[in-house]
């Protein structure tokens, strides 16, 4: 069930999709280095074929919550995370892709679907969405700054 989508608009001097598809790698590799509280992440397992890259992975923030998921990035387009249910949360699905409407605009369109079957309750929902948006957003100021840095060495 989608539970939210947006769209962040991505770009300056030297930003184009070759480099933002090189970050959402390593956001996919290292994701503690792009979101704060996040305290580990261990690559199980790692596979290449072609344009697309697959991990299995687990997450970690604090001790409490442990997240078991599989990553496939599609080179320069999308990113995809599925995370297993787990005893304190559902299955759920985070979806990163790359669009360009045009030569030189790009944009970031983040998905976020759920199975759910429990009723939500809506102030919880809408707290929850602005924490993804809240993220999303710091997740791509983090990726500007160190796609300007590695482009000013």
């Amino acid at each position: 069930m989608r539970f939210f989508e947006h769209i962040i608009r991505i770009g300056g001097p030297g930003i184009d999709r070759e480099g933002v598809g090189e970050e959402l790698l390593e956001y996919a590799r290292h994701p503690e280095r792009y979101v704060p509280g996040l305290s580990k992440t261990t690559i199980d397992e790692e596979s290449v074929e072609g344009n697309r890259t697959t991990l299995r992975r687990t997450t970690r923030f604090g001790t409490d919550y442990v997240f078991r998921e599989t990553v496939t990035i599609e080179r320069n387009e999308v990113l995809e995370i599925a995370t297993a249910a787990g005893s304190n949360h559902p299955a759920s699905r985070h979806t990163v892709r790359i669009e360009e409407p045009e030569a030189g605009a790009l944009f970031l369109r983040f998905i976020y679907d759920q199975d759910t079957a429990a009723e939500a309750d809506p102030r919880v929902d809408a707290l929850r969405r602005d924490a993804y948006a809240a993220k999303d957003q710091d997740v791509v100021a983090r990726m500007l700054e160190r796609l300007i840095a590695r482009r000013g060495n």
